[in-house]
């Protein structure tokens, strides 16, 4: 597994180094530009973050049963699954100018009904996982999260040309996007999927896979607003992706899925105060 860790971080610190030393060194995050998020504040960002939730003291960890092995993969590979098919689905709504209208129904499927529907018919959702006490599970992430929130949002360039838009719109659209992409998201790729591979595979293995996964689900929608196939692949990776890091490390670590979903929806939100 230690080959698979390295060829893991090897893929996310590649494709961080190829967009700055291409000529990418902020990635358009709307269109036309408006917002730009730096990969180099992006990764220092990630790093940052996780050095700190690191260094926080030594968690006890509560002792559970190891689960039936046989059920961990069979589920396992059911999750893949749907996460392979899931930026397919994607692609089809991009082609057909449906993205916008019919995204978030997409994802209440591939995210909740679609997996947890498999799960149940596999031998139940949830899995044994050891847990610190529960105090730690807000307190310790917390300064990981209120830095990675304020170091990112720094990262993002001056907005223009952006209309503020029906404020009504504003809030409908940020409450599905909430359910969708933050709560989804994080059910989907850190509570199922990632969990699962943990106790299969270990913690980094884990986390690379789910977090690349992640980053891969965004391609779709991301590729008509940057162009090029492989400058998007590359962004989502070293954008997207590191995110999917923090998340997944704080999940690993403090097994608090809410303060994971808190965080997603700091990132999908914040920059949003600038339109009130």
């Amino acid at each position: 597994m230690r080959l698979v860790v390295v060829a893991g971080w090897a893929i996310f610190a590649g494709c961080a180094l190829w967009l700055i030393l291409s000529g990418h060194p902020v990635v358009p995050v709307a269109a036309e530009g408006a917002i730009g998020v730096s990969v180099l504040g992006t990764a220092l960002t990630a790093a940052v973050a996780m050095i700190v939730a690191r260094r926080v003291s030594p968690i006890p960890l509560e002792r559970v049963e190891p689960p039936d092995r046989a059920r961990l993969t069979r589920q396992s590979w059911l999750l893949l699954g749907v996460s392979l098919i899931t930026p397919a689905v994607f692609a089809v709504l991009v082609a057909l100018g449906q993205a916008q209208s019919l995204g978030w129904v997409a994802k209440l499927v591939l995210f909740f009904a679609l997996p947890l529907t498999a799960l149940a018919l596999t031998g139940g959702i949830r899995v044994p996982v050891s847990r610190p006490p529960a105090r730690w599970r807000w307190l310790g992430p917390l300064p990981a999260m209120a830095g990675f929130l304020l170091l990112y949002h720094g990262t993002f360039g001056v907005p223009e040309g952006l209309e503020r838009g029906d404020p009504l719109r504003l809030v409908i659209g940020v409450l599905l996007v909430f359910l969708t992409a933050s709560v989804g998201e994080e059910v989907f790729y850190r509570w199922l999927l990632q969990t699962r591979l943990e106790l299969l595979l270990g913690r980094w293995p884990a986390i690379l896979a789910s977090a690349l996964l992640f980053a891969l689900m965004h391609l779709p929608t991301r590729l008509p607003v940057l162009g090029d196939a492989g400058y998007a692949l590359a962004a989502v990776i070293a954008i997207q992706g590191a995110f999917g890091l923090v998340a997944g490390y704080l999940w690993s670590r403090f097994r608090n899925l809410w303060a994971v979903i808190a965080l997603h929806a700091g990132v999908n939100h914040l920059s949003l105060l600038w339109l009130l």
